[in-house]
């Protein structure tokens, strides 16, 4: 996923047809695995199984799926706008890279905590991926204010330009509320297994 996450900004905002497609193929490698984990998860699941580990698997299938909904987000919606830009032969702003960066730093940092906490079962872990979400909401908020300001420019592929960048917010925001899915998941779990604890934060 690592790999992935860090190929995709690069070939989206300025690399090539190659670039894109290499996202598209890696995205498809790691579609392979998680499909494989999943299939398997629901072998296991039609066993005779304890109630807790049956929920664990439950947990396993949410979390692979949503790893799945990430895939599909980075290799189709936003490689589709980084081939859009190709075609119509236009360019991001050195500002708006600029400005894009420390937004789409923060949300995939969320998405690799998010991991990190599955692999290590810490929910304070995952609990700090929680706790990102209004600083990401303001972000994204502030990013789309900046770019309405396009409207009133005078590049003539304004409007163009907005509607491919609003996108992208929507987007890398999208994939935060898979990382914070995951992350919900591994603190539900965590809960399952330590009751009677103060709850940890949810994300909803």
């Amino acid at each position: 996923m690592e790999e992935l996450t860090g190929m995709v900004r690069p070939a989206v905002l300025r690399g090539t047809k190659e670039d894109l497609d290499n996202v598209v193929s890696r995205e498809k490698e790691l579609r392979m695995l998680l499909d494989a984990i999943t299939d398997y998860s629901r072998k296991l699941y039609s066993t005779e199984m304890k109630s807790g580990e049956k929920r664990r698997l439950e947990a396993l299938v949410i979390v692979t799926n949503n790893l799945l909904h990430v895939g599909e987000t980075i290799a189709v919606n936003l490689v589709s706008i980084g081939r859009e830009r190709l075609e119509r032969r236009f360019a991001y702003s050195e500002e708006t890279i600029k400005r894009f960066q420390p937004y789409s730093d923060k949300i995939i940092e969320a998405l690799h905590l998010a991991v990190r906490a599955l692999d290590t079962k810490d929910a304070g872990l995952a609990g700090s991926v929680l706790a990102m979400r209004p600083e990401i909401e303001r972000s994204a908020d502030e990013l789309v204010e900046h770019l309405s300001q396009r409207l009133v420019s005078g590049d003539p592929d304004r409007a163009v330009l907005y509607r491919v960048e609003s996108q992208l917010v929507e987007l890398i925001q999208r994939i935060y509320y898979f990382a914070g899915m995951i992350a919900n998941e591994i603190v539900k779990e965590s809960d399952r297994v330590s009751q009677g604890m103060n709850p940890v934060l949810r994300y909803s």
